[in-house]
């Protein structure tokens, strides 16, 4: 896979290549694509190439010292009668390259088939790429508060377009609230997010779990009382029992 050139310019080895080079690049895809008469992409026209090019040039200009680049546009220095670089290469490899397909239809016909498996191997990679970047950005945006569900509105995923807007989020107050509804909840349609426990006052959590030995001077205050106002049906033991919660420190005014 990929590309491998040798280039010269008057015997010199030019390892950066130049105008020759680009030129070279340039014809080899543009007279396949008039052989086979189909717009190849190039870098399928190119896959795992192996070339070498080299010319002679009057007077050759080089970008570097080193000579390891061409920069001459001209053939010759003559501005009158100079031939460009990239015109003599393109007409040559025209005439020769096209002529050498059509002598040998078996080399063209196997120079073809490799163009198009490098097609469909540069989509197939594409596909993955994709996905795996689709991946990258879920990882990224993980909360570990988030116990998120495998269907998303607005994805529009094929194996569950009916699904999609049936997709609850849950939000609860405290891991003690979050832990029923996460054993109990459908993991395809329903997410459930825990947000942080709401503070009264002297730092003491205004929701506390019935039983749990913590006694506010006021009274017990009710399990999970934010759980139980939003979601009824989930706690049915606690919509029958109407939480008692502090009045100064309730999370939600109508679970008072």
């Amino acid at each position: 896979y990929g590309e491998e050139y040798y280039s010269f310019v008057n015997g010199q080895y030019t390892t950066q290549g130049g105008t020759h080079l680009a030129a070279f690049r340039e014809a080899v895809v543009k007279t396949v694509r008039e052989h086979y008469k189909k717009e190849y992409d190039a870098a399928d026209v190119r896959a795992s190439i192996i070339g070498a090019i080299s010319i002679r040039v009057q007077e050759p200009v080089f970008e570097s010292q080193t000579k390891t680049k061409l920069g001459s546009i001209n053939m010759e220095p003559d501005a009158e009668v100079a031939r460009p670089v990239r015109g003599f290469i393109v007409d040559f490899l025209k005439e020769h390259l096209d002529n050498f397909l059509h002598k040998n239809p078996k080399i063209a016909e196997a120079l073809e088939n490799r163009i198009k498996q490098s097609e469909r191997e540069r989509k197939d990679m594409a596909g993955v790429k994709k996905l795996a970047n689709q991946r990258a950005k879920k990882a990224n945006l993980h909360n570990r508060k988030l116990r998120d569900c495998r269907f998303h509105l607005g994805e529009n995923a094929k194996d569950g377009a009916e699904k999609e807007p049936l997709t609850t989020l849950f939000i609860t107050e405290g891991d003690s609230a979050s832990g029923s509804i996460t054993k109990s909840r459908n993991v395809e349609l329903e997410a459930v997010f825990t947000r942080a426990q709401h503070r009264g006052r002297a730092g003491r959590p205004a929701l506390q779990p019935r039983g749990s030995g913590h006694r506010c001077r006021r009274g017990w205050h009710a399990h999970s009382a934010a759980a139980a106002h939003v979601f009824p049906p989930v706690f049915p033991r606690l919509g029958a029992q109407r939480p008692r919660v502090h009045p100064g420190n309730a999370a939600f005014p109508g679970a008072q």
